[in-house]
């Protein structure tokens, strides 16, 4: 992953999800970890999206404990999904496009919401949230920036 093109924000968010998976003895950062990091940290804009919609830290955790719950011997060194990886290089491609030189928090989130992998979906459906509704959202919120 190509961090010299995140800024310290969206790179924070990415030692956050590690934080995650260990919290919850995951053996890998997928893209579920980095929502739970954006929805943790909430000093960032595309945290700030997520809260409008009532997301909050605790229930998201524990609806991804609850869908996950298998616990794994904590490791040293946590390796990014494929999927995961992937968000991270296509925020890099939003940020790229819509005329950014770092990926932002927000194009972080709209990645991750775009992978839309099970893990993602959990956490949303705890809230009765549909991707498609938060992507409007972040897209609306660009186009009037």
């Amino acid at each position: 992953m190509k961090y010299e093109q995140l800024t310290e924000q969206t790179q924070d968010l990415l030692s956050m999800a590690q934080f995650e998976t260990a919290l919850l003895k995951h053996k890998e950062i997928d893209c579920m970890h980095l929502l739970l990091a954006i929805i943790v940290r909430v000093q960032n804009p595309a945290s700030r999206i997520v809260h409008s919609f009532g997301v909050n830290s605790v229930e998201a955790r524990e609806a991804v404990k609850a869908a996950y719950p298998t616990e794994y011997p904590t490791n040293t060194v946590y390796v990014f999904t494929e999927n995961a990886k992937q968000a991270v290089n296509q925020a890099i491609e939003i940020a790229r496009v819509n005329g950014f030189l770092k990926a932002q928090t927000e194009h972080l989130l709209e990645a991750v919401l775009q992978q839309a992998d099970a893990g993602v979906a959990v956490i949303l459906d705890a809230f009765g949230l549909h991707v498609e509704l938060l992507l409007t959202d972040i897209r609306f919120n660009r186009s009037v920036s």
